[in-house]
């Protein structure tokens, strides 16, 4: 009888956590853009060892985001008004057009958010 309550126990357990999952993807859905998200980069062209600049507007206020740049990855977030400013040191192998692509943090889909480029100078 005490081992019919345990399975018992764990299976309303199991319920509900499965249940609690399956509402939070319901509540959280699949990442859609709203169009409005915008970024840039500053200086353009940069030159390899300098510094540069990704700023960008129009995301969700403290939206976690993931910025991909030719093989290197950046995170940041955005403030109470949706932009944000990072940077980094310029250090690419090659010269050429690099594209910044924005995603938000965890979005296992890689739903691109914006998008923008730049020209690097590489390794002289």
């Amino acid at each position: 009888m005490k081992r019919l309550a345990v399975i018992a126990s764990a299976v309303a357990c199991l319920a509900l956590v499965t249940g609690s999952l399956t509402s939070i993807e319901a509540a959280g859905g699949k990442i859609r853009p709203t169009g409005s998200e915008t970024c840039t980069v500053n200086p353009n062209p940069v030159d390899n060892g300098m510094q540069f600049y990704i700023a960008g507007s129009g995301f969700q206020p403290g939206q976690v985001l993931n910025l991909r740049i030719g093989g290197m990855a950046m995170m940041t977030s955005a403030d109470n008004t949706g932009s944000f400013s990072t940077w980094s040191w310029a250090q690419f192998l090659t010269s050429g057009t690099k594209d910044v692509k924005i995603y938000q943090q965890g979005d296992r889909h890689l739903t691109v958010l914006a998008t923008c480029s730049f020209y690097a100078n590489g390794k002289v």
